[in-house]
């Protein structure tokens, strides 16, 4: 993995190291002034929201980081923060290995605390709740904005299957229709989340009721009642009116800013 400082430093107090992580866009974010002395640290997915998309240079792209109210707090409390461009594996077990390995580097790399944060968006659930409940003794809190945690619904299994995504290719899932559907227990978020109560992992889905593309009913409600009757903690903060993506609400949330902060 090469590491380099970039020319774009959106937070002050802090020092955006950029890097290429197997062939994939990477990142770490230090804090300059204040370190947390647990070493604490945040996992973005998608990474684009805390550092804005550094592949197009231009001022526009580089003034749009739509996670600022979340990292410049956790910066400010000393946490480091990083990600790293997986695209839309949708959870699949070539784009959770390559997260396995990337938070192996990243906590031997910058002596990072072995539990780490996650924050993930719409699809980026999928690939990071499926990390997470392979690896629950690796992760503490995960705050989910509008999250997508059942293949059945979102994208749906005929187009998990055939491919008919924007990922890369070596993260498209090896089987067939059928295969997956009898293996969903192994591929499914909703389905898996049995280690993660087992390990007391806190979570927090910030999600609409009016989201068509990813609906509450089908996505968040549910996963909060599996994960309750399993002793597990989570809290919702239902956005009233909020459709998928279109509201500030989902990105300037004190309680999720307190939850990713919290012990």
């Amino acid at each position: 993995m090469s590491s380099t400082p970039i020319d774009i430093q959106p937070y002050p107090h802090a020092r955006v190291i950029w890097s290429q992580f197997d062939s994939h866009h990477a990142y770490v974010i230090q804090p300059t002034t204040l370190v947390d002395p647990q070493r604490r640290w945040v996992w973005f997915t998608s990474c684009w929201h805390a550092v804005g998309n550094v592949i197009d240079t231009s001022p526009v792209q580089q003034s749009i980081i739509t996670h600022r109210h979340y990292v410049t707090a956790l910066l400010d409390s000393g946490f480091h923060v990083a990600g790293i461009d997986v695209g839309v594996p949708l959870g699949s077990p070539a784009g959770a290995e390559i997260c396995r390995r990337f938070y192996q580097h990243v906590i031997t790399a910058h002596n990072l605390n072995p539990r780490a944060r996650t924050v993930f968006q719409s699809n980026g659930a999928l690939i990071m709740y499926n990390w997470a409940a392979q690896h629950p003794d690796c992760v503490s809190h995960m705050l989910g904005i509008f999250p997508a945690v059942d293949l059945r619904s979102w994208p749906g299994l005929d187009r998990v299957c055939t491919g008919d995504v924007i990922t890369y290719p070596e993260f498209r899932y090896p089987f067939s229709q059928s295969e997956l559907e009898s293996r969903l227990h192994d591929f499914n978020p909703i389905d898996r989340l049995r280690p993660l109560a087992a390990h007391h992992v806190k979570l927090f889905h910030v999600h609409g009721d009016a989201d068509e593309l990813v609906p509450i009913d089908q996505h968040s409600i549910p996963l909060q009642h599996r994960y309750q009757q399993l002793g597990g903690e989570i809290e919702i903060e239902i956005i009233s009116g909020g459709v998928h993506a279109d509201s500030a609400d989902y990105y300037e949330s004190n309680r999720a800013r307190d939850f990713l902060l919290s012990d």
